[in-house]
């Protein structure tokens, strides 16, 4: 009788975790992030990607976990249904193939975490747009959010990859 993998427990645990971290990072730092530029940290999404890239052969079924938490955080993040909802699964989706194609590193993951973030923010401001929620032109997203979102979230990611790849490691 094979046992099941203790990823099962672990990646639901992760995702929590991950999800109120990001609220209350943002929280915290607020003061310190959202001075003068917007920074958002997507950890969330981060915590999405490494175990789409570190848990490839297992039946953890991401792309349904990427649904329900990005229920969970339009409903309380946005307050709107149907952005994170949306880009979750997407990206969780768009990765299962690329990585296929890819070797597993730290540089090749951070640029295909990278285009995530991009993939998930463009799509946030345009349904901020489009709800008109969101009031900044194009080149003040740049200057302001999307550029400091981009080196905040690569920081992040180069500081967790080896932890959490070893996480993985250890309980697959």
């Amino acid at each position: 009788m094979r046992r099941p993998s203790r990823l099962k427990f672990l990646f639901p645990i992760g995702l929590v975790i991950a999800f109120l971290l990001e609220g209350s990072i943002s929280k915290l730092f607020s003061p310190v992030l959202f001075e003068k530029f917007s920074m958002v940290p997507y950890l969330t999404l981060m915590w999405l990607v490494m175990a789409t890239l570190f848990a490839r052969h297992e039946k953890l079924h991401i792309g349904w976990w990427a649904l329900g938490i990005g229920i969970v955080y339009d409903v309380y993040y946005v307050g709107i249904v149907g952005i994170f909802m949306f880009a979750f699964p997407l990206v969780v989706y768009i990765n299962r193939i690329v990585f296929k194609f890819v070797r597993e590193n730290l540089v090749t993951s951070s640029l295909i975490y990278m285009g995530d973030v991009l993939v998930v923010f463009i799509l946030s401001y345009l349904g901020d747009r489009i709800a008109h929620i969101a009031s900044l032109s194009g080149t003040q997203l740049l200057i302001y959010t999307l550029g400091p979102t981009l080196v905040l979230n690569l920081i992040l990611f180069v500081i967790l990859y080896f932890p959490i790849r070893a996480l993985f490691n250890y309980f697959s």
